[in-house]
């Protein structure tokens, strides 16, 4: 049968698909493997375990970021970084002229002090808020190793960095040198994971315990964990009656006699510090100051707050490891949670060390409770590399750095002022206004405005008391807390207390009580806050003077005395 022209091309049609689709096929498969060839060769790949860290750090560093300046002990710590690089020398007294009495001058945090204000000096709050985030950023970067060290698969270990983060999320949004021992205290964890394995932390430890010491106080709990850490070896040894071998690669020392070396070494580098030894004692007689127990953040966790039901909620899944895990609760871990759960209990400050210690304790227990309920996770290994990744963490670095407020103002060589870089409460206008008239002496003011008018004032406003209420007097503290709860006998005290002018938020029931005093005229008015000047008592026959209207050309803001300006001091 004759076929058709129709039917001839189609069969040609078909005769050129057999023989020409599968070398198309063939060279667009090479091709896009030669792409592939020269992007694995400029961009090298990375696993998805290294994207799910970089995505963790750049998450943390840009969260902590957003955190401004906080308006209370940071910029005290400014203060006294200050007095000692104008004065060249570490401070021997309290430099502000508050009444201290019988209290110690302890100065434990000056390195952090002198570091802070040369970051200040040199890059303004655009520097600080830096140093925030990367603190943050580094101290859960640290927890990571420290994790894994505990032979915690990579998952775990970053599920555990994240809650981490989250536990801490109360506490890690102020700035203040407890950052540098939250940055310290995971590096602790991951020399004891180490040492019964390698001698290295013999080496560098010490070394991070020595500026720890010159840094903040919270070195003694490093030294805690090291000692919990070494009698739980000694006593595991005595149980066993037997050597521990160590593997082939690792120290040649027992882990009991590497636990010992690593403690005695450690504990000799805090005493490298101004005080010596003697810093010791300082340090551990803080909690008993009376002063502090009056502070919010010194109180007892309460449930009713964020890091209230963040706290309770761990100790619930850790009731629920103690049934369920099939590997069993080491002493040290046992001793480190009750410890530090019962220090966190009876100070919310706490909360910081607890969001540290807790993961790293429960997180291998918590994976062989999900190992023997589900089994175990399929493992990645090394070899899966891809490129793609590589760009998407380098997308989220750059993303985290551009929207970061301090990283964002040096590539865009706009540095922060105060005003931007400092939260709403910080009184940078009522600053300033004093700053302009040269008020000068001993003031009233509210704990939480004292310190940046202590450090923007360079010391000319001495404050009756400011955040560091561990070096004042306590009659001096029990005065503060009279004249700002308005009690009756507020002016006798201030008489005493020889102050001029009292600073207060203009909307307290306190500022109403005081302005309608005889002896006080308003000076100065905000939205945020008025100046009484304390009138002296021979002029009580002057009577009040009450606020004039703004007079043209005066900020509507501001209210002055019709009367001579008295206020240079």
């Amino acid at each position: 049968m004759a076929t058709t022209d129709e039917q001839l091309d189609v069969h040609a049609g078909d005769r050129l698909g057999e023989r020409f689709e599968p070398a198309l096929s063939d060279e667009f498969a090479s091709r896009a493997l030669a792409r592939a060839d020269r992007l694995q060769t400029f961009v090298p790949g990375i696993t998805a375990v290294q994207l799910a860290v970089v995505l963790l750090l750049a998450a943390v560093y840009l969260t902590t970021s957003f955190y401004a300046l906080h308006h209370t002990d940071l910029w005290a710590h400014l203060a006294f970084g200050r007095a000692m690089v104008d004065g060249g020398t570490l401070l021997a007294a309290e430099p502000f002229g508050v009444e201290t009495g019988d209290q110690p001058f302890i100065n434990v945090s000056w390195l952090a002090q002198i570091a802070g204000y040369q970051i200040y000096q040199f890059a303004g709050p655009t520097g600080l808020r830096l140093l925030h985030a990367v603190l943050a950023t580094a101290a859960i970067g640290c927890l990571l190793p420290a994790v894994r060290s505990r032979r915690v698969s990579w998952p775990w270990a970053i599920a555990a960095a994240a809650t981490a983060y989250l536990l801490s999320s109360t506490v890690v949004g102020v700035i203040r040198p407890q950052l540098v021992g939250m940055v310290a205290l995971p590096l602790v964890l991951l020399a004891v994971g180490r040492i019964a394995r390698r001698r290295d932390p013999l080496y560098w430890l010490p070394l991070v315990f020595l500026l720890w010491a010159n840094l903040h106080g919270s070195f003694v709990l490093g030294i805690f964990v090291l000692l919990v850490v070494l009698c739980d070896s000694v006593l595991t040894a005595r149980r066993k009656q037997t050597p521990s071998r160590l593997t082939p690669h690792a120290s040649s020392l027992k882990p009991q006699a590497s636990s010992l070396t690593l403690t005695s070494l450690c504990l000799l580098a805090t005493c490298i510090n101004p005080l010596g030894p003697g810093l010791w004692l300082a340090v551990l007689g803080f909690s008993g100051q009376a002063n502090i127990a009056d502070i919010v953040e010194w109180r007892p966790l309460v449930l009713n707050s964020f890091g209230g039901a963040m706290f309770f909620a761990t100790l619930l899944v850790t009731a629920l490891l103690l049934r369920l895990s099939p590997r069993r609760f080491r002493l040290s871990e046992v001793v480190l949670l009750l410890a530090f759960a019962a220090a966190t209990l009876l100070s919310m400050r706490f909360i910081a060390w607890w969001a540290l210690i807790w993961p790293w304790v429960v997180a291998p227990h918590a994976m062989a409770v999900a190992r023997a309920w589900i089994g175990r996770a399929p493992s990645i290994t090394p070899a899966d590399r891809q490129p793609v990744r590589t760009l998407i963490a380098v997308a989220a670095i750059l993303l985290a750095l551009v929207w970061a407020p301090g990283s964002h103002a040096v590539l865009a060589d706009r540095p922060l002022t105060v005003a931007r870089a400092a939260n709403s409460e910080t009184p940078i206008l009522l600053a300033e206004e004093l700053n302009n008239r040269q008020f000068t002496g001993k003031v009233f003011a509210p704990l939480a405005w004292a310190d940046y008018l202590l450090f923007s004032s360079e010391g000319r406003l001495r404050p009756l008391v400011y955040s560091h209420v561990h070096l004042i007097d306590p009659g001096a503290w029990s005065d503060y807390r009279q004249i700002d709860g308005g009690a009756a006998g507020w002016l006798g005290i201030a008489d005493r207390a020889e102050l001029r002018y009292l600073i207060l938020p203009r909307r307290d029931e306190t500022a109403r009580l005081i302005v309608s005093h005889p002896r006080t005229v308003i000076r100065y008015q905000d939205q945020q806050s008025l100046v009484v000047e304390l009138l002296p008592p021979a002029e009580d026959a002057v009577g009040p003077a009450a606020p004039v209207a703004p007079s043209d050309g005066v900020p509507a803001t501001q209210v002055h005395d019709t009367r001579e300006d008295t206020s240079k001091g």
